[in-house]
């Protein structure tokens, strides 16, 4: 090995107390600032190999049908879709036509024969449906926007966001509604910014429709008036257009206000009643919010001897990307009121495993472990089973590149 230090260096003992000193000092300036990298990398959890590879699409779960080959699951695609059951991720029997690229489910408790599951497939855009877990059929679209890019479903209804490419290739946006034959248009010429990013049925003191794009706003819709063009004068609320790309948008436990998160890292939120204005209550620099959000009921752990809290409450989870940091993704959350579900009037966001109400278990290390496994990674989908699917509740995520993990015994991993 080369000698760092030379002989004639050597030869002066007089200065060696003063190299040992300084080497002394480095070492422990390094030490220091290494700390909490290296103790995340002692807490690294080893990597599984995943059941569901790749980039996995959004999750959906069905908790009303009448039919048992499609009811208590949840389902994901990832080129074929793959159902849950409680105990393992399997590829369904019957698969719709195409390369499926996203799944989406409506939930229909007063009329459970509407129930259903629906994908998304490219080459050709198509959208398919099924009532039974066995057959599909496709869904025409009447319109003049051929490139599906989207599909949500809220109670009986599906929604979708739709395009049309000019010859240069700039997208132009449509949002759609099945009306139960085919595809019809709510609101068409969106332009570029008008993709649609998410749909929220509120059934609490207000019954309303919510609707998200990109850049054009968060629109508002009574029931009673589906139907085609429904949306084609209407105004954006309050608010909706000033902080960026609206990437999603979700209701708290009770529906009574909405948040929405952005591309740019602002959360803006307001009362989900049709008519008021939408506030920024948070900007993070050097972020991106990627749309993907949930919530969580948090159990008690007060059974597990390492575990140093106990606590029954709800978090809110947020698909996080820094956009300064390569190594800084997975999600973060925002603590709901522990009794009601409401959204806290002050909006802060915390790292899984750092604080007692979060949806990982709060110890020592947890976050620690959280940081070097799933929060490595790009989060494009996150859920808590219903407890009619599985009783544990087990919280799962579709990574952009490393399939689907899950969280058990206390450890996010790949699901094998």
């Amino acid at each position: 090995m080369k000698e760092i230090i030379s002989p004639e260096f050597m030869k002066n003992k007089r200065l060696l107390p003063v190299l040992l000193l300084a080497v002394m000092m480095i070492l422990s300036a390094v030490s220091c600032k290494q700390n909490p990298i290296l103790f995340n990398i002692s807490n690294e959890i080893e990597p599984k190999d995943p059941r569901i590879p790749g980039a996995a699409s959004k999750m959906a779960a069905v908790t009303e049908s009448l039919n048992a080959n499609l009811n208590n699951r949840l389902y994901v695609a990832r080129k074929y879709i793959y159902s849950y059951g409680g105990n393992s991720w399997n590829k369904i029997a019957n698969q719709p036509g195409g390369y499926v690229v996203e799944v989406t489910a409506s939930n229909n408790a007063s009329d459970k024969a509407k129930t259903a599951l629906y994908a998304l497939t490219i080459e050709p855009y198509q959208v398919w449906k099924t009532t039974d877990g066995i057959n599909w059929s496709t869904i025409s679209n009447s319109t003049s926007y051929p490139t599906l890019q989207g599909i949500f479903a809220v109670d009986d209804n599906l929604f979708a966001a739709a395009a049309i490419r000019s010859s240069s290739g700039e997208e132009n946006y449509a949002i759609l509604w099945y009306n139960g034959s085919t595809l019809v248009s709510l609101r068409e010429n969106m332009g570029k910014n008008g993709r649609l990013t998410g749909a929220v049925h509120v059934n609490g003191s207000h019954n309303l429709y919510y609707f998200s794009t990109i850049n054009t706003g968060i629109f508002s819709l009574a029931p009673a008036a589906l139907m085609a063009g429904a949306l084609a004068s209407s105004v954006a609320l309050p608010g909706s257009t000033t902080s960026g790309n609206v990437t999603g948008l979700i209701a708290d436990v009770p529906q009574d206000n909405l948040l929405a998160v952005t591309s740019s890292g602002k959360i803006i939120t307001g009362p989900a009643d049709g008519t008021s204005s939408f506030e920024e209550k948070a900007n993070y620099d050097n972020v991106r919010f990627n749309g993907s959000l949930g919530i969580a009921v948090i159990e008690s752990y007060s059974t597990d001897p390492n575990s140093v809290y106990e606590y029954d409450g709800y978090t809110m989870m947020i698909g996080y990307e820094s956009t300064s940091d390569s190594y800084n993704f997975g999600y973060r959350e925002i603590a709901l009121d522990s009794t009601t579900g409401e959204l806290p009037s002050s909006i802060y966001i915390n790292t899984p495993g750092s604080f007692t109400t979060s949806s990982v278990a709060y110890s020592n290390k947890s976050q620690a472990e959280y940081t070097a496994s799933l929060g490595k990674h790009i989060v494009q989908s996150i859920i808590q089973t219903p407890d009619s699917i599985d009783p544990k509740r087990t919280l799962f995520a579709s990574t952009y590149k490393e399939g689907v993990w899950s969280y058990r015994i206390k450890e996010w991993n790949a699901e094998e």
